[in-house]
């Protein structure tokens, strides 16, 4: 088995949800840049940084998930 000392940390823009808050807990599965259960076994991240933002073309969410041991 295969040890890792950092943890991995994802940031991502997403459609804006009020209803996401800091501590939530979330599971990852997008296939196409390899998020899978497959890849992270069956982890769970924690949602550490929200970061909204207003531009020409609409709301947009930025989100920084970090995962949990």
């Amino acid at each position: 088995m295969l040890f890792r000392s950092e943890k991995i940390k994802i940031s991502a823009n997403i459609f804006p949800n009020p209803l996401l808050q800091l501590g939530d807990k979330i599971n990852i599965f997008y296939k196409k840049n390899g998020y899978t259960v497959a890849d992270f076994g069956n982890k769970t991240f924690i949602l550490s940084a929200i970061d909204y933002s207003v531009t020409e073309s609409g709301a947009d969410m930025t989100v920084e998930l970090r995962e949990m041991l």
